[in-house]
């Protein structure tokens, strides 16, 4: 799979896993089991899709998902902090 897909589709789950435990964190079930569903999927696809480009030796496609994901995770820590340290300035 084209290395800048994965890397975006990292960015992309891991955003959706911050809204999963946020929705959660905030009893809103629907949410939750929606943002739940949609991270089974991608996981599921992702994951295949991995192992059948490491199994015919290509680790650039994990290599680029797993930066995709770092970044995404920064990404959204960042951005949380940052509207913390906004809001309570208000």
């Amino acid at each position: 799979m084209n290395l800048l897909l994965l890397f975006i589709l990292g960015i992309i789950h891991d955003a959706i896993w911050a809204l999963y435990f946020r929705f959660a964190a905030e009893g809103k079930a629907k949410s939750a089991g929606i943002t739940s569903m949609i991270i089974t999927i991608m996981s599921f696809t992702i994951f295949a899709t991995l192992i059948d480009d490491v199994a015919h030796g290509d680790y650039w496609s994990l290599a680029a998902y797993t930066v995709g994901g770092g970044i995404g995770t920064t990404a959204i820590v960042w951005w949380r902090e940052r509207n913390k340290t906004i809001n309570s300035n208000s």
